[in-house]
């Protein structure tokens, strides 16, 4: 089948549209997601934390926003002691439910950290193992998967609602033999690393750079693995930014897709 059949106005006839269209009318609908790894300490927190923005604190770390009222935090304060409650996977998944039906006002979604979200998963798969302390090849499958899930189900809705998605990672060294830092890559397990450099949109390694700023890469290097698709005409993202802020990327694709959509009409 080539068409669909759409009702036309007043329900008397059909009009059959085309299944498919360019895909540069395609890429305006959609919204961006994104991993963004590195060290504690490195402002990825302060990176996503843009206006209109929900982080979902897997880390109690919302102390570097201590001055934004224009951010969201889940999870919030107590009424009754007015602390911040530790927080099991089962809690997330309420949040979760109510963000997936679309029920929310925001334009990005910042989860900081998946790092901390897989312990999240593995505390909830161990709770009925026979080994408690000793999780097995398949329980940490299971971990996998439920962490997974979110990555996958949340890299799809940003593209078809065109939420920005952002997933904060810890970063950890690769060691040789004889100690030395030979890769810098996202701390998560191989199985959920393969899964979300195979589903999100980019992935960025933020560090200090040697002028002492925040450097972003966007890029590949001989130590990590990044990424930024973006068409190979119009505007171009630098992909080694120096103090970046998501703010920044997200004006330079609506900017590109605006100057991408005037070239074709002339």
């Amino acid at each position: 089948m080539t068409t669909a059949v759409q009702p036309a106005p007043g329900g008397t006839s059909e009009v059959r549209i085309p299944m498919w269209q360019p895909a540069a009318e395609v890429a305006e609908a959609l919204g961006w997601s994104a991993a963004i790894f590195g060290y504690p300490g490195a402002g990825k927190t302060t990176f996503a934390a843009v206006k209109g923005s929900l982080v979902v604190d897997f880390e109690q770390g919302a102390e570097v926003l201590a001055d934004r009222t224009d951010v969201m935090v889940w999870p919030r304060r107590d009424p009754n002691t007015g602390k911040i409650p530790a927080v099991k996977w089962e809690d997330f998944m309420q949040l979760d439910r109510q963000l997936r039906s679309g029920n929310h006002p925001f334009r990005v979604l910042c989860f900081d950290t998946i790092t901390a979200a897989q312990r999240l998963t593995l505390d909830n798969v161990m709770r009925s193992s026979p080994t408690p302390s000793q999780p097995s090849q398949p329980e940490w499958g299971k971990s996998n998967d439920l962490l997974l899930d979110v990555v996958r189900h949340w890299s799809a809705l940003a593209k078809t609602t065109g939420v920005n998605v952002i997933f904060n990672v810890h970063a950890q060294d690769v060691v040789d033999d004889n100690g030395n830092s030979v890769l810098i890559r996202m701390n998560l397990t191989p199985g959920v690393i393969k899964g979300v450099i195979e589903t999100v949109s980019a992935i960025g390694y933020i560090a200090e750079g040697a002028n002492g700023k925040r450097r972003l890469l966007l890029h590949n290097t001989n130590k990590v693995t990044a990424k930024f698709r973006q068409p190979r005409s119009g505007p171009q993202l630098d992909l080694e930014i120096d103090d970046p802020s998501l703010e920044t990327i997200l004006t330079h694709r609506e900017n590109a897709r605006a100057a991408l959509k005037k070239a074709r009409s002339k």
